[in-house]
């Protein structure tokens, strides 16, 4: 009697053992797969809300903004426009390189959203790049998210 009790105590360790290793795998593995699927998310947002600002026309009248002298009501512009695409969920950064036929930088125009966010105290952001034209002009557009 006495070795069966000793027998079921082992199997009863045993057992709780294999458990909490078991719910320690299951929940290690539920965290990472989030994570991981939360960046790309985050990064597909950017890239679709940059495609946006492009196809929408936006880049294109804050660049001509820029050219004729209008360098502020660009930025306001880009601005509002990042506003209305990702509310108050993160903090985004625009940033426009715009170039003449001769592949000379003439511009840059950068538009904060909120205006005066920094990028000090950041855990991750996340960049996306794509090419613009406007006219006789091309550029870069670079938008950065970060929480």
């Amino acid at each position: 009697m006495n070795k069966a009790f000793i027998f079921s105590y082992d199997a009863v360790i045993s057992l709780m053992f294999i458990v909490f290793f078991l719910f320690f795998l299951t929940y290690y593995i539920n965290t990472f797969s989030y994570s991981s699927l939360k960046n790309y998310e985050i990064t597909r947002s950017t890239n679709t809300a940059l495609d946006t600002l492009i196809t929408n026309g936006k880049i294109d009248y804050a660049t001509q903004k820029a050219i004729h002298g209008q360098t502020i009501l660009a930025e306001v512009t880009l601005r509002g426009e990042l506003k209305k695409i990702f509310g108050k969920k993160h903090k985004e950064k625009i940033t426009l390189k715009i170039y003449d036929s001769s592949m000379n930088l003439i511009y840059t125009i950068q538009s904060t959203y909120p205006q005066k966010a920094s990028l000090s105290k950041t855990k991750q952001t996340y960049s996306v790049n794509n090419l613009f034209t406007s006219g006789d002009y091309y550029g870069i557009a670079k938008l950065q998210v970060w929480n």
